[in-house]
């Protein structure tokens, strides 16, 4: 089982399992992928249109995280 952060080039890639149209926006804990690989879950009100929970997982992660939200991407 690996954890959800990994080395990528020029930086960290985290994994992801994202909720859109959740109740609030929150990190939700780690949970097991199929593999047994650990994503972190991540919940967003905003509704999968147009971009918007893309938006608002970034958001989220870059507050939570402490980081300008400049220097997250998503992949």
């Amino acid at each position: 089982m690996s954890g959800p952060l990994r080395p990528a080039p020029g930086g960290l890639s985290l994994a992801l399992r994202v909720q859109p149209g959740a109740g609030r926006d929150a990190l939700a804990g780690l949970q097991p992928d199929a593999e047994g690989n650990l994503l972190l879950k991540v919940k967003v009100a905003a509704p999968p249109e147009d971009g918007r929970a893309n938006a608002a997982v970034l958001r989220l992660l870059a507050k939570s995280l402490g980081l300008p939200r400049g220097s997250l991407s998503l992949l």
